[in-house]
């Protein structure tokens, strides 16, 4: 046996030595296709994603993966880590811009009530976006600085706004964006609009912490079940190593630790399911 390995082990070295360019173009290459989609995806991103943060990321990944496959002796575990290092980048970059979302519809009761206040001081609507603009620097005032921008360029303020309804996806943006194009096309008054249009988020965002506070009973019960086996392993991993060393060192226990984790992501979509109340 011993000898079928170290010639296994001589013929990969040969494969390596012989094909040397060969396999190092094409790790250069497949390093290049990740670098190039990692860039494509913080291109597409609507906010500042930096490379830096998804390199800092995966490390992390690799360095936890590297110390649990040296505290539990199984190699098998980078199989695990690796694709989770491959969509890291996607996951953080749909993480920022779900993030970027909501910080733009926290600011949104402000920006109407804004407008609203500055269409009741004799203001256009150009004038009371750019006092929005220069004031808040968050996520409105950053859309609407750029909404400005192309007004400035040559588009009209209707197609800058449309724009801005496609790249911010929310019912609300939406609404009050065909609110104040429609109000400008018919001649309409749009503070009475947009007023409407404000106490019905209020009242939306009223109805979303009831059901929140509802709901709360039923994440934080989903979050004692699904770490109560995660405790218990390191419970007893303290208590008595080697009731848990079967678990990592024998087939069948991996089988079942690799069954688990299935149920525990299952459990979790489901119960995330049945309290995300639309």
């Amino acid at each position: 046996m011993k000898i079928i390995y170290a010639l296994f082990l001589f013929a990969a070295a040969a494969i390596l030595v012989y094909y040397n360019r060969v396999i190092r173009l094409y790790i250069l290459s497949k390093i290049n296709d990740y670098k190039s989609g990692v860039n494509s995806i913080i291109k597409s991103s609507i906010t500042g994603i930096k490379t830096s943060a998804i390199i800092r990321l995966e490390i992390s990944v690799a360095l936890l993966t590297a110390f649990f496959v040296m505290l539990t002796g199984q190699w098998l575990l980078i199989i695990f880590g690796a694709p989770i290092m491959l969509v890291i980048p996607k996951m953080y970059a749909v993480n920022e811009r779900k993030k970027y979302i909501s910080q733009y519809y926290a600011g949104l009761t402000g920006f109407l009530e804004s407008v609203i206040s500055g269409l009741k001081a004799g203001l256009s609507v150009v004038a009371a976006f750019q006092q929005i603009a220069a004031r808040d620097k968050g996520p409105i005032g950053m859309e609407i600085s750029q909404v400005l921008k192309k007004v400035g360029l040559g588009k009209s303020l209707q197609e800058a706004l449309l724009e801005l309804a496609e790249k911010i996806p929310l019912k609300e943006n939406e609404i009050v964006v065909s609110a104040v194009n429609t109000a400008m096309e018919t001649g309409g008054n749009i503070t009475e609009v947009l007023s409407n249009i404000l106490d019905t988020i209020r009242k939306r965002e009223e109805l979303g912490r009831e059901v929140k506070s509802l709901t709360s009973q039923g994440v934080l019960s989903g979050i004692i079940v699904g770490l109560l086996p995660v405790f218990m392993i390191v419970v007893i991993s303290f208590m008595d190593p080697s009731y848990i060393e079967p678990l990592f060192n024998t087939g069948i226990g991996l089988a079942a630790l690799a069954a688990a984790v299935v149920m525990e992501i299952t459990g979790a979509v489901v119960i995330a399911r049945i309290v995300d109340v639309k």
